[in-house]
């Protein structure tokens, strides 16, 4: 399965913070959600991997209805302009401002839009998609 330079270029907007190497051009975008169990997992895979190969991870917060506490966590995520450190040690605030709110439910729409229910689920620079706990191998497929 692969998405259009169009969508690529949609992913964009939707990003909802990163990490890894900027300068190197090469980038994955990562649909995660604060409480999947699987997401979880792939965190030092997706790290360590990403430091190896040079590589920014474009992470999109996508909170699955089946946990009830990942929307606010996304939410509050936002709007208090937080990032990778704080998504991975399940960061929550009270802070449930509008503009957070908006911003998951159009990253809720966009996945939607794009086939996308489960997490994680990475999209390449190259447009490929992997669902799923990834390996090494399955990552470097997304951005060769």
């Amino acid at each position: 399965m692969k998405v259009s330079q169009e969508e690529l270029k949609e992913l964009e907007k939707h990003t909802d913070f990163v990490f890894g190497e900027k300068s190197s051009g090469k980038f994955i975008y990562m649909f995660t959600d604060p409480d999947c169990p699987f997401c979880k997992r792939s965190e030092p895979i997706v790290e360590k991997w990403a430091q190896e190969k040079g590589v920014e991870v474009r992470v999109i917060l996508f909170p699955l209805p089946i946990h009830p506490d990942a929307f606010p966590k996304s939410v509050s995520l936002i709007c208090d302009k937080k990032g990778w450190e704080e998504y991975k040690s399940r960061y929550k605030s009270d802070n449930q401002c509008e503009e957070g709110k908006r911003k998951v439910e159009s990253n809720l729409a966009l996945a939607e839009k794009l086939g996308i229910n489960g997490t994680p689920t990475f999209i390449g620079s190259n447009g490929r998609i992997h669902s799923g706990l990834p390996t090494e191998e399955d990552l470097n497929r997304l951005i060769n």
